[in-house]
């Protein structure tokens, strides 16, 4: 078999001129530059004729194309065994792959017909969440038991859950008070006391200054010794405690003395009655005061935080199998339950716990909100609290209602939300923001509107607020029923 190649082309010469170069010696060789000349007009015309007519099925080898030696037709190749073809192709330009439901792995009990889904059932916005999260019940069983394979099992961890919002938020009630950073507040007898880069006693009707020589410096907590408010204990951000006297406007230095040895303290709590003071260190010891001294508690274990009431010292205690919440009294304690709920907490680092009645509350930042309406025999895990920062307890329209301030530190934002006891349900009541034209560092921004310590009043009926941003105010509605 042989092929003709035949040119259909003129064959194209680019005419170049060649500088003539003299050797070395200076001899030039006319028969080399005439070989050189190939472009001339003399040869154009015979090569492309010559071209058009040249055989070159003998020199020139072709590529073997499908087909047979002989040239013959060959049969089709049939290559469809070789390919695994979809089990079902809906579409002809739907080629993404094979489509198989082993996929999915769906439970035939979540699938939805298709008339459920033009209607809109199935999705998962927010409303629908929302609208389907279970009431807390403090009264019953704290996990429903669920069938696997059911909706609820595809919803988000209880802890992120979105809280509604209140169908009557609360409003910031603007305070003229100095910006300045505040860590606890406390307050008896219409008088205020805020600490924290400073020491003030402000009052509760108009937040104006009281005192106006209060002691200096920085300090985590203070709180009135006696019903008369004129003795101040003042814990200072070096962990030593010491009696500020508002008459004097000086340091008691007999009544500091008894706390001269007593270093890096934690927390302090002093009874209703004023009769009772415990303190804990940073080493999880507890102390306790009998006979004007302090002296060391035994506990089954490091205390971790603590609160009380009239009766007693509630504190909660780590162990090596977990969490217990004991009752300390002057000579002796009593555990009063191990709290398996709190299992979450065993790796906490800062946990707060606040009391009231038979009320106990229990947080800790970055693992949520427990509560327990039985004096702390059994807990219960309020939804969407995960960043919890501070909490409080009063009685709210002739109800104990509970409050909680929870910081999103990616938007510096944070939110008050409402816990009614009674009718079980959580709600979120305000957001907080603090503007400033300063951003601070990118990789360790401030958290400006974070809230470190809540208080509420119960005569005004509102809820202060403390943290870095100073002092903010947040109140009802006009209608103060507690479940709006």
């Amino acid at each position: 078999m042989s092929n003709v190649i035949q040119n259909t082309m003129p064959t194209q010469f680019t005419s170049r001129t060649h500088a003539r170069e003299n050797d070395d010696d200076g001899v030039f060789d006319p028969e080399l530059d005439g070989a050189l000349n190939v472009g001339s007009e003399e040869s154009k015309s015979g090569d492309s004729d010559e071209a058009k007519e040249l055989e070159t099925g003998e020199s020139i080898t072709p590529i073997r194309q499908w087909g047979t030696d002989d040239g013959s037709k060959e049969t089709e190749l049939d290559l469809g065994h070789l390919l695994d073809e979809p089990a079902t192709t809906p579409h002809d330009e739907n080629l993404d792959g094979p489509i198989s439901d082993r996929f999915l792995d769906l439970d035939p009990e979540l699938e939805l017909d298709d008339a459920a889904m033009d209607e809109g059932e199935g999705t998962f916005d927010d409303d629908a969440i929302n609208e389907n999260l279970p009431n807390l019940d403090w009264e019953e069983e704290t996990r429903d038991e669920k069938s696997p394979g059911t909706l609820a099992d595809v919803a988000v961890d209880f802890n992120d859950v979105a809280i509604p919002w209140a169908s009557q938020p609360w409003s910031e009630q603007k305070l003229r008070t100095a910006f300045v950073a505040r860590q606890c507040i406390n307050a008896r007898r219409n008088i205020l006391i805020a600490v924290g880069d400073a020491i003030d006693f402000l009052s509760l009707e108009d937040f104006t200054t009281l005192d106006s020589n209060p002691p200096t410096g920085k300090a985590r907590f203070a709180s009135f010794l006696d019903s008369t408010c004129k003795s101040v204990l003042v814990l200072k951000a070096t962990g030593k405690l010491v009696v500020w006297n508002r008459e004097s406007a000086s340091f008691e230095v007999d009544a500091s003395l008894r706390f001269r040895d007593i270093d890096r303290v934690a927390d302090v709590w002093i009874a209703p009655s004023g009769n009772q003071l415990w303190i804990r260190l940073d080493t999880g010891q507890l102390l306790g005061n009998a006979d004007g001294s302090f002296k060391p508690v035994a506990l089954p274990g490091r205390c971790v935080a603590m609160g009380g009431n009239d009766e007693a010292l509630l504190c909660l205690v780590r162990q090596t199998d977990g969490l217990s919440l004991v009752a300390v009294y002057e000579s002796s304690f009593k555990i009063l339950s191990v709290a398996s709920e709190l299992s979450d907490l065993s790796e906490a680092r800062s946990i707060s716990l606040v009391t009231l009645g038979q009320v106990v509350l229990v947080i800790a930042r970055g693992y949520g909100l427990w509560l327990s309406t039985d004096g702390g025999v059994t807990f219960r895990k309020a939804p969407g609290c995960r960043d919890v920062t501070a909490c409080t307890l009063g009685n709210f329209s002739g109800r104990i209602y509970a409050w909680a301030s929870l910081f999103y530190e990616l938007e510096d934002r944070a939110e008050l939300v409402g816990i009614d006891l009674r009718a079980s349900r959580v709600h979120k009541l305000a957001e907080y923001r603090v503007m400033s034209d300063s951003m601070g560092p990118e990789d360790d921004p401030p958290e400006r509107a974070r809230i470190d310590c809540l208080l509420w009043d119960s005569t005004r009926q509102r809820i202060l607020a403390a943290g870095c941003f100073g002092l903010a105010c947040f109140v009802p509605p006009q209608s103060t029923n507690p479940t709006s």
